[in-house]
């Protein structure tokens, strides 16, 4: 594997993660122990903890390293393999694709594939906080905060979902989910072309998943209700 320093930069005031580091070989990749992917994990969770504050220098960051994340998968032939593929599926039949490149105990990476015309209806991530950016094309992403729900924890249950301001995101354009605040989204590509590099932390959530399914739109102060489904397939 090569050596070489992909960013020489004096200015680290947004305390940048050191990018002298080895090109990746081939898949499954390995980033534990890789500061570059500790830095993500950690921007990530400072992030939804200063969004209160308003403190948007934690946001630039956590874009910022997924940014720089993903030109370190770039050097992977591997990696530029896989974009490709993705990008040829017609995806006639499906919501979405994903592929995992990375995970651990802190989190996980992946890819998603989406769609036009076949929109990944709103769904939870319980438990994680995260973040995503487009690598090709460009999405409309939908956020909503659950306000209430009931006290049935059975199969299809109501809830009432506040929601946030919708993003249009084009390439390496970055979007944030946390624990609570926007941790619903509905996905919908707005390009053929369309592909996500997806990051959240942690990452062990697939059997609580949930897909959220309006009632009717939303009102006037941006709040709706929703049925409640346990989801088959992770997103």
């Amino acid at each position: 594997m090569q050596k070489f320093d992909a960013h020489s930069s004096k200015n680290k005031s947004f305390n940048e993660p050191a990018l002298e580091v080895m090109a990746p070989g081939g898949m499954p990749f390995q980033l534990g122990g890789m500061k570059l992917w500790e830095n993500l994990v950690e921007h990530v969770h400072t992030a939804q903890y200063s969004a209160r504050k308003n403190d948007w220098e934690a946001s630039i960051r956590v874009g910022r390293t997924l940014l720089f994340l993903h030109h370190y998968l770039m050097l992977s032939t591997d990696y530029q393999e896989l974009i490709e593929q993705l990008i040829s599926l017609d995806g006639s039949e499906d919501y979405w694709t994903g592929k995992t490149l990375y995970e651990d105990e802190l989190g996980r990476l992946s890819l998603i594939r989406l769609y036009p015309g076949t929109p990944v209806p709103l769904h939870d991530h319980p438990g994680c906080e995260g973040a995503m950016m487009v690598i090709s094309g460009a999405a409309e992403v939908q956020r909503y905060t659950v306000q209430s729900r009931t006290e049935e924890e059975g199969w299809g249950e109501v809830v009432t979902l506040d929601m946030n301001p919708e993003r249009y995101l084009e390439q390496y354009d970055t979007t944030l989910f946390g624990k609570e605040t926007g941790n619903i989204q509905g996905l919908n590509a707005m390009r053929p072309d369309t592909i996500l590099l997806k990051v959240q932390s942690p990452s062990q959530f697939r059997q609580e998943q949930y897909w959220y399914y309006p009632l009717q739109e939303p009102n006037e102060e941006k709040v709706m209700d929703a049925k409640r489904v346990r989801a088959r397939h992770a997103v």
